[in-house]
């Protein structure tokens, strides 16, 4: 797969939504949990945040949307996927369906609203009327489930699971969290950890499962099942 090539450039250009680049086994490891919650069966997916396609690059694909805000990004994009429906734009103004089977994304973290154009927020305040300052998480997560049939799985901030910021996203998504899994060494260009959240639009009952994976050996180390608690997402992040 081909990526940025212009990765240095879009950094210093627009820092706020710049790529990082996701490691293999990040890709492979993402593609096994949709395989373990759809089937391996060709699916219609969306990438919200799609950079170069990076996140659909093992995926069983019937049919790819993807938004990308990037021009740049746009072009390696459809060098990777030249079928793909391929919308140029802001997801905060793109026009939500939900006959997606998956939704997944690694949308750029601490992405602050008063940075936003007048349309973003505009678009924002008409769908999630709480949201007035702070940092976006909360709505690139809360927007993506509107365009899932069921699942969606997202690249996220760590911060999310404790945060008392993101505490109404953790009670808008209250008992549809299916799985929450710390990633480390998951990135070829920063060291954070972060977190891929799966989310079941039809699940109901108060449990999750959370884990602990390492993307340089690309292995599960620990694993627990926890209730949901949206004062605080558990999340395992040692042996």
């Amino acid at each position: 797969m081909k990526e940025y090539s212009k990765l240095q450039e879009i950094k210093q250009s627009k820092k706020k939504y710049a790529e990082f680049i996701t490691n293999d086994n990040l890709r492979r490891f993402l593609a096994e949990k949709v395989k373990e919650y759809c089937g391996d069966i060709p699916l219609n997916v969306i990438d919200i945040c799609a950079g170069s396609g990076q996140l659909c690059q093992y995926l069983n694909i019937k049919n790819l949307k993807a938004v990308e805000i990037q021009k740049d990004s746009c072009q390696t994009l459809k060098e990777n996927f030249p079928n793909a429906e391929i919308y140029n734009q802001s997801f905060f103004t793109y026009q939500d369906t939900n006959d997606n089977d998956v939704v997944v994304c690694n949308y750029p973290f601490s992405l602050k609203f008063k940075e936003l154009t007048q349309d973003d927020k505009d678009n924002i305040k008409k769908l999630f009327q709480y949201k007035k300052s702070g940092i976006c998480d909360d709505i690139f997560i809360l927007k993506s489930l509107l365009n899932a049939k069921r699942y969606a799985f997202i690249i996220c901030a760590a911060g999310i699971s404790f945060r008392n910021d993101s505490k109404i996203l953790r009670q808008k998504i209250g008992n549809n969290l299916a799985e929450l899994i710390n990633c480390t060494d998951c990135f070829s260009d920063t060291k954070i950890n972060v977190l891929l959240m799966i989310i079941d639009l039809q699940k109901t009952n108060n449990t999750y499962k959370t884990s602990l994976y390492d993307g340089s050996k690309n292995c599960i180390l620990s694993q627990d099942i926890k209730e949901v608690n949206t004062e605080m997402y558990y999340c395992l992040n040692k042996i």
